[in-house]
């Protein structure tokens, strides 16, 4: 086999490459002098380098070109605005927006309670990253906002807080309830949720600020080293704190608040010494909301996803049940079922959480796992969704996104926000085209906060219980993949 060598200075050596019978390669070259080689071989020296004023130059100029490509790099909205196509795109985003804000509203009420925070500031955490995500973010899929499993960490956080908090004001144990009538619950007493809130405020601007920098540190190809069976335990530990956190809200029952490593078995434990003071209303309340969330979700979204052309939001028609229903049966009064009372109508004006940063070397490690959690957990679902629409997204403008999501709305009383499965595999049903679809449920949550929110003031506790409760069941799921994942792992 011949073959030549060629440069750019068109010197040209022939060579030979021979197999022989014996298997032996045998290579042929004509001999070279030192000028040729050099010709071929030598590097070329370098231009001079250029001043260090000229290539400051080059780097700083500004023109529409170059304006265009940076803001539209770092604010992808203005992208898919400007190349928007209305005919294709707008009835879709339209829809997929509908859908999503209606799993908004029960989730937006919910995740407030789960947090251990107050039941606004779920609707908050529903509004306002939802509106960072749309402008910074580049999946049309991801639903920015409220998420069970960060609802759990942040709980976490903010018991301990506040238990230490309640330990060096014993006070707050003895506040007198309106009316004179006894004393109020510790998680009802309004400085001691203040200080809550605050912390989680705290929460979501310092995991922000890492978010923001590991997006302008380019570290995106982290995901890469994240296992799947990673996701699988966490996604199922988390499960079991879900249903254990609601249990005694479903039985009616009142215990107390146990941070740390101990919670669920201490829960337990708790929830065993009061079981003679169950209250029955609750419990069928939540039997009620229970099976008619899994009969739909399981038994009609499920089989019949491919003729509905949105799933049914059962979860928004529950909550609108039972709050009809509690109202008019006085379930408060009669049967001594916890709602959620008074919902206020208005949005907070900024307010920066200084008082929570000064508190933040208690908090800082579990700013670190949020982190984590909050970028893989997004970006994991972020990719499914991509490679099943035949799309990209950008991972470190992804964690920019993440964190603008994050530290913003803390001045406005929001938790650490993250992608919500439900949410975000509803926009891929429904095909958005663009994160600008979010602006459609951000408009809901806003609306609904300002003008309807109220309405919802005798919504059992219950039956956002029951609805949690349906939340893990898909994640315990995953816990089938165990065994799977475990005879999989090669040692």
């Amino acid at each position: 086999m011949a073959s030549t060598v060629a440069t750019d200075t068109q010197v040209v050596v022939p060579s030979s490459t021979v197999r022989s019978d014996d298997g032996l390669v045998l290579i042929h070259r004509v001999p070279m002098t030192q000028v040729a080689f050099d010709e071929i071989h030598l590097k070329k020296e370098k231009d001079p380098t250029e001043p260090l004023k000229d290539r400051i130059r080059k780097q700083i100029y500004c023109d529409k070109r170059r304006t265009w490509k940076i803001l539209s790099t770092y604010v992808p909205s203005i992208r898919f605005a400007r190349y928007y196509n209305i005919r294709e795109y707008l009835l879709k985003d339209f829809m997929a927006g509908i859908s999503v804000g209606i799993l908004h509203i029960p989730q937006g009420l919910a995740f407030g309670l789960l947090a251990s925070l107050k039941i606004q500031d779920g609707l908050f955490t529903s509004i306002y990253p939802v509106i960072m995500y749309l402008l910074f973010g580049t999946s049309p899929h991801i639903s920015f906002g409220t998420s069970a499993v960060i609802c759990i960490l942040v709980a976490g956080t903010v018991d301990r807080m506040g238990a230490q908090y309640a330990a060096t004001r014993p006070w707050l144990l003895n506040v007198t309830a309106a009316g004179g009538n006894g004393t109020l619950p510790l998680d009802q007493v309004p400085e001691y949720l203040d200080y809550k809130e605050s912390i989680s405020t705290g929460l979501a601007f310092i995991t922000g600020i890492m978010l923001l920098c590991m997006g302008f540190l380019k570290l995106g190809f982290i995901t890469y080293y994240l296992s799947d069976s990673f996701f699988t335990g966490f996604t199922s530990a988390a499960a079991v704190h879900i249903g254990t956190s609601q249990l005694s809200t479903m039985l009616g029952l009142t215990i107390p608040k146990f941070p740390g490593v101990y919670k669920v078995p201490l829960a337990y434990k708790a929830m065993i010494e009061v079981i003679t003071k169950i209250n029955w209303g609750a419990v069928i309340i939540s039997i009620i909301v229970i099976v008619l969330v899994h009969v739909v979700k399981e038994y009609v979204n499920e089989r019949f996803k491919h003729k509905l052309p949105a799933p049914i939001p059962i979860e928004l028609f529950v909550v609108i049940f039972v709050t009809v229903a509690s109202h008019f049966g006085h379930f408060k009064q009669n049967f001594g079922v916890a709602v959620i009372g008074k919902v206020p109508n208005t949005l907070p004006p900024p307010r920066v959480p200084t008082a929570a940063l000064a508190e933040a070397s208690k908090y800082f490690s579990d700013c670190i796992v949020l982190t984590i959690l909050i970028f893989a957990y997004s970006i994991a679902l972020g990719k499914i969704c991509a490679k099943k629409h035949n799309y990209e997204i950008n991972d470190n403008q992804e964690l920019i996104a993440y964190g603008l999501g994050n530290i913003i709305p803390s001045f406005f009383y929001c938790f650490p926000a993250c992608m919500a499965p439900p949410r975000t595999m509803v926009a891929s049903t429904m095909n958005a085209k663009t994160p600008l679809s979010g602006i459609v449920p951000a408009v809901i949550m806003i609306l609904f906060t300002l003008f309807i929110g109220a309405l919802f003031e005798q919504l059992p506790k219950v039956g956002s219980g029951g609805y949690y409760l349906c939340l893990p069941k898909k994640s315990l799921r995953t816990d089938l993949g165990v065994p799977h994942v475990l005879a999989n792992q090669q040692v």
